[in-house]
């Protein structure tokens, strides 16, 4: 996995610090909408390893990038107040691999690990749900 970027803590707090900065430039524009991050889907899980074309050492890898983009949404929150959804929580049990997935498969291209219809649609209810409560 060297050539799979690991997910520093100053990678983690620039990525934060960036989404901090949407929210605050989004606030500035709209200083009374209601700003809601939704986080990205959990794209691998302990059980993928025989769908992608990874090792468990790549793999694992993956992990700790999926673990750090789920910090990066909760601390950009947190700092802002926005809303967090948290797509990543909701899609446990969905990821690539799964009985279900809620993502596309692995491809060559760029539409790897992007949201299938039936992830679209739980964020979609999701975020229905939280505007509604």
């Amino acid at each position: 996995p060297d050539d799979i970027p690991a997910p520093t803590d100053e990678a983690v707090e620039a990525a934060t610090a960036g989404l901090v900065q949407v929210v605050e430039k989004a606030r500035e524009k709209a200083p009374r909408a209601r700003i809601m991050l939704v986080d990205y889907l959990t794209v691998v899980d302990g059980d993928s390893l025989e769908h992608t074309p990874f090792d468990q050492d790549e793999l694992d890898q993956f992990l700790v990038i999926q673990t750090a983009i789920r910090k990066v949404f909760r601390d950009a929150a947190s700092r802002t107040g926005a809303e967090l959804v948290l797509a990543s929580a909701l899609s446990e049990g969905h990821a690539l691999g799964s009985a279900k997935p809620w993502i596309q498969p692995f491809h060559l291209d760029m539409s790897s690990f992007h949201p299938n219809e039936a992830g679209m649609t739980a964020i979609a209810a999701e975020l229905e749900r939280t505007l509604n409560a």
